[in-house]
């Protein structure tokens, strides 16, 4: 047999075993769509009904190319959205969750078995190799430390990177008409992270790496109170969730999470569990570490402010002191020790850590930023929908989708591509801007959905039918709703 013919039969065995493997993907996720905890279309609450819950919206799995890393324009886009979910779910089948008041576990029925359960170990595995790809890969071609780098460089580029910022999506929830709203909108994304605090370090502390492991033990046993549950991190900010009158039941408001918090949380996820990325994981927390403490002495202060000192915020005041002996041990203990100890060839490993989650850090801030502002002008989107329905009904080019559903059905969150028109063409609908955030649509009304916006319905009617056109971008009829 010739070398051709060898090369031939590996590149079709090899294309043979890819479609293989995402068959495996698309037929798992397919299994999932049967499974109560991953909701859908028929959830019976915006909000989770226990810590296992995961609405996935998976009946949309089909149209994703996982092979086909999501491009940095669409990374807010309805796809990424529905990847990162389920990629979160994935990563998080690695942590225990109970809900904190107890319950019943049924050992063959329980949604504690199902949660865990669910699967072989090879779909998973082929699962979350495709969805790191599909949401994580664009970084790398975003972000590219080139150049020759020294302790010295490094420390110089720190010094840079981590200097005082002015908060802008902070700043913003003084000025906004939704206070304190979107506080409790800032207070759920923040809830991703804060409720299972720390959990992404006990990914990377087992092993045996010398002194490294016990510095960055040191940190992780703070984040967990010494063993001390109510000086608890994550405890101290269930008790500032109770203090606004919210859930402090992990995932709770698990629909209202933004892509981009999803993409963040995955982000540290990703550099944890594989191993690879250890050295980028020490720049990302180091950086975290860092910067966390005067973000939380801010939002301390700016939260105390709109709830007239009623909110518990020990959970911020605690970072803001201990965060700043953390980035200091991080910084000296841990990275430059392991500069010193491993070589410089490491640094462009350390500052891609740093950079890449900037980079998602920023994409945070602008999607907060655009979600709290498309709550705001609900009313502008409904009355522009109105005054664009009838052009937009006669238009026969326009892509539409027609929906008949029954009462009490519930949308699980999502967002569109671009800008949506949803005409309501008998019943009523409780349409979703986000959290605690509603417009209500009867028949003959029409809203305009601002594209990336993550939004629901709840019908409110025996039965509601409705349109949604693919308009694109609502500028081209001689509108400007981002102004």
């Amino acid at each position: 047999m010739n070398h051709k013919r060898l090369l031939l039969i590996s590149i079709v065995s090899h294309k043979t075993l890819q479609q293989m493997h995402m068959s495996n993907v698309y037929d798992y996720l397919k299994h999932l769509s049967s499974i109560d905890i991953f909701g859908g279309t028929h959830a019976e609450s915006l909000f989770t009904r226990h810590v296992w819950e995961r609405p996935l919206r998976l009946h949309t799995a089909h149209t994703i190319d996982f092979d086909q890393p999501v491009h940095k324009a669409a990374v807010l886009d309805y796809k990424s959205l529905f990847a990162n979910r389920v990629l979160s779910y994935l990563y998080e089948r690695d942590l225990v969750f109970l809900p904190t008041e107890g319950c019943q576990l049924e050992p063959s029925q329980s949604n504690f078995n199902t949660f865990y359960t669910t699967g072989d170990n090879v779909a998973l595995s082929l699962l979350q190799l495709h969805l790191e790809k599909y949401c994580l890969g664009f970084l790398p071609k975003e972000v590219d430390v080139v150049g020759q780098w020294t302790k010295k460089k490094f420390l110089e580029y720190y010094r840079e990177r981590t200097q005082p910022t002015t908060y802008p999506a902070l700043a913003y929830l003084t000025q906004t008409p939704l206070r304190p709203l979107a506080a409790q909108v800032l207070l759920i994304q923040h809830g991703l992270d804060f409720l299972v605090e720390a959990s992404h370090m006990t990914k990377v502390i087992g092993g045996d790496f010398g002194r490294l492991q016990s510095e960055i033990f040191k940190v992780l046993i703070d984040e967990f109170g010494y063993g001390v549950h109510k000086a608890k991190h994550s405890q101290l900010f269930k008790e500032t969730l109770k203090s606004a009158a919210m859930s402090p039941e992990t995932h709770y408001y698990w629909q209202f999470y933004l892509t981009s918090t999803l993409l963040l949380n995955n982000l540290f996820h990703y550099i944890t569990s594989n191993k690879q990325h250890f050295f980028k994981y020490l720049g990302a927390i180091c950086l975290a570490e860092q910067t966390f403490g005067p973000y939380c002495q801010r939002t301390a202060e700016i939260l105390k402010t709109l709830y007239a000192d009623k909110l518990d915020v020990r959970y911020y005041l605690e970072h803001a002191h201990i965060d700043d002996h953390h980035g200091r041990m991080m910084l000296e203990d841990v990275v430059l020790r392991a500069i010193d100890l491993y070589g410089e060839t490491i640094v462009p490993e350390i500052v891609t850590g740093m950079e890449w989650s900037l980079y998602v850090q920023e994409l945070c801030d602008a999607d907060f930023l655009a979600q709290i502002t498309w709550m705001e002008r609900k009313a502008r989107y409904k009355s522009a929908g109105m005054r664009i329905k009838d052009k937009v009904m006669t238009d026969t080019t326009i892509a539409s989708q027609t929906f008949t559903e029954p009462y009490k059905e519930i949308s699980t969150t999502h967002v569109h591509d671009q800008d949506e028109l949803c005409v309501i063409h008998g019943g009523a609908m409780k349409f979703v801007n986000g959290f605690n955030c509603y417009t209500h649509l009867k028949a003959g009304e029409a809203m305009i959905i601002q594209r990336n916006r993550l939004h629901g319905a709840i019908i409110n009617s025996t039965t509601c039918n409705y349109t949604v056109y693919s308009i694109g971008d609502h500028k081209k009829y001689g509108i400007n709703l981002d102004q």
